[in-house]
């Protein structure tokens, strides 16, 4: 979206930024593959456009979210405790 400029100002833009994370893990014992997934996270923010910390914020909140489902899964977690 943009909003026109006033009495010689720059333009501004808003938008949304987004982001989709995806994360191919691989946990390894001994040589051996334990177990091995793809997880994925996704965000977006509402915000003025060149803004670096939106963008910051949106990538975060993706990893996050990425980590946050890895961690979630069964066998994942199973392959990480010590055998």
């Amino acid at each position: 979206m943009k909003s026109e400029p006033t009495s010689g100002a720059r333009p501004t833009w808003s938008g949304a930024p987004s982001c989709e994370v995806r994360l191919k893990l691989i946990v390894n014992r001994g040589g051996k593959t334990e177990w091995a997934g793809v997880t994925s996270g996704t965000s977006s923010r509402w915000g003025r456009s060149y803004k670096a910390e939106n963008y910051y914020e949106t990538i975060s909140d993706s990893l996050l979210e990425a980590t946050t489902n890895a961690i979630r899964d069964e066998g994942f977690r199973k392959a990480l405790l010590p055998k």
